[in-house]
Order: structure tokens, then C-alpha cells, then sequence
């Protein structure tokens, strides 16, 4: 037996109580609803899986050497993981077409540790390094560093909407 828990709807009224009249409030809500349902960006290849009525386990991160037996477990118990080589995620894509995989740099860091690059592991710590004024300055004019993974930190400041450093278009 499946038992579906249905989320209880909220009236209107009372999350717009300030608009003028019923049907301004409909339109209101339709455009809402229209972009939230529209508004997916273009990029994203494969969406994301409804969690409204299910439990969507993510791995964390995989082991690169997994037998036939554990890519076809991880590509049907689990939705996705993270950093994994395209050819990696290939092999468990073989078994579901939707399996996620999230890449990601830290925005604000930047250290010699690896990142995923298509099906490589590479690291481009040696030209931003280089680039002397992308980094966040602390009082003493010393780069601020981050000692647990070994990053420092990037200038991201923004003055007149333009980049206060060459960072944030890198």
C-alpha cells in the first residue's frame, strides 16, 4: 500500500493580501506559477528528479573502480553523484540516461588541489597564481589563506558593477 502525502494549500488571500481584487490576484499567481514551471535554465541538460512524493538518495562522491555489478546499484538506488570522469559517469548513464553528475569549483578559493576537466583530473593553480591581484588582500597585504584545503581566498568585490579584479571573468 502507498500512502501519499499531500502538501496542504495555503488560500491566496493570505499570502497577497495587499493585491486589489481577485482576478489581479489569479494573474498574479499564474505569471508566478508560469515562470516557476518555464523558468528552468537552458543549461541544464538533465533535470533534477521531483522529491515531492519520493525520497531521492544523492551519493556524495563514488569510487572511480566500481565492478558492473556496483555501477548498475549506484545508477538505480541513487540519482547522482559528484566529481566523477564523463567516461565514469558514461558507464552508470548506460544503466539510467537521467543519472546526475554535479561539478563544482569553489567560487570564493583557489588552490593547487584538482578539479574534474571532462576526463581528466587538472589543476590551474599555476596561471591564477600568477595573477597577483586576483586575490583577496588582508590587512597586513598578506593573501588570506585557508589552511585546512589549502586555498586562498579570491577578490570577488564588485565597484560601479564592474570587477574590482580579473577573477570573477576567469
Amino acid at each position: 500500500m502507498k500512502v501519499f502525502i499531500v502538501p496542504k494549500l495555503v488560500p491566496v488571500k493570505s499570502l497577497a493580501p495587499n493585491l486589489p481584487s481577485p482576478p489581479v490576484r489569479f494573474i498574479v499567481w499564474a505569471l508566478l506559477v508560469a515562470l516557476l514551471l518555464l523558468g528552468r535554465p537552458a543549461y541544464a541538460a538533465r533535470p533534477w528528479p521531483d522529491t515531492r512524493f519520493q525520497i531521492v538518495p544523492f551519493a556524495d562522491q563514488l569510487p572511480g573502480s566500481l565492478t558492473e555489478t556496483q555501477r548498475w546499484f549506484a545508477a538505480t538506488y541513487f540519482v547522482g553523484t559528484q566529481k566523477m570522469l564523463r567516461s565514469q559517469i558514461r558507464q552508470l548513464r548506460a544503466y539510467n540516461p537521467n543519472f546526475l553528475c554535479l561539478h563544482y569549483q569553489l567560487a570564493v578559493g583557489c588552490g593547487p588541489a584538482e578539479f574534474i576537466s571532462g576526463d581528466a583530473w587538472v589543476s590551474d593553480w599555476s596561471f591564477v597564481n600568477a595573477q597577483t591581484n586576483w586575490f583577496l588582500l588582508n590587512p597586513t597585504s598578506a593573501r588570506g589563506h585557508q589552511t585546512q584545503w589549502n586555498w586562498d581566498v579570491m577578490d570577488l568585490r564588485y565597484t560601479n558593477g564592474q570587477p574590482v579584479t580579473g577573477f570573477p571573468a576567469y
